[in-house]
């Protein structure tokens, strides 16, 4: 019973997390710039072209589903090298979840592991399959759990949170993954972080 009912609520969830664009797309807040300036401290790595004209950064959690659709709905933009995006790891939703994301940020290369962890993602478990083969250092450690602490007091506890400033200027923070149908409409509104 209690194996049915997690799932029923799980995949409510998931759905909640795949909305479609509308105006009321961008999440209310008086504090946005606040965050955009703190999130800018969060321990993050980048994926894509330095240069790209399109960027923005994005909160996720390597056993999240809702993140993996993300990323998934993403990744050719970056890889046209049109999207720059600023990761930041943080680990709640399972015992894994730590190790995971720790092992995603001290690798030599973060982007190239993110990926691993999303080429085989279990969507039916909701497991990224990043696993590491020795321990993880407890620096890798601090900095997913600085992420997660960082959500908190910006009122995100769920996950992927995209934040990003518009070509305008207007700073905008983007609760869940957009549908990837969305992604060409929503790449002309975003800007550069600067």
């Amino acid at each position: 019973m209690f194996n049915r009912l997690k799932s029923i609520i799980q995949a409510i969830c998931i759905t909640l997390a795949f909305f479609t664009i509308t105006p009321d797309l961008f999440a209310a807040s008086n504090h946005t710039s606040n965050v955009f300036t703190a999130i800018e401290k969060t321990g993050w790595f980048e994926q894509g072209n330095p240069d790209a004209p399109h960027q923005l950064y994005v909160i996720a959690e390597p056993n999240c589903s809702a993140c993996h659709y993300l990323y998934e709905s993403i990744r050719p933009y970056v890889d046209r090298g049109i999207l720059k995006v600023r990761w930041i790891m943080v680990a709640f939703l399972k015992p894994s979840s730590l190790d995971k994301a720790a092992m995603i940020i001290a690798s030599k290369n973060p982007a190239q592991t993110l990926e691993n962890n999303e080429s085989t993602f279990n969507v039916t478990t909701e497991t990224g399959s990043v696993t590491s083969t020795s321990a993880v250092s407890a620096r890798a450690k601090k900095i997913v759990l600085d992420n997660t602490k960082f959500m908190k007091p910006h009122g995100f506890h769920t996950t992927p949170i995209i934040l990003l400033r518009s070509v305008s200027g207007k700073i905008e923070i983007l609760r869940g993954a957009p549908q990837q149908n969305m992604w060409p409409k929503l790449l002309s509104y975003i800007g550069e972080y600067k």
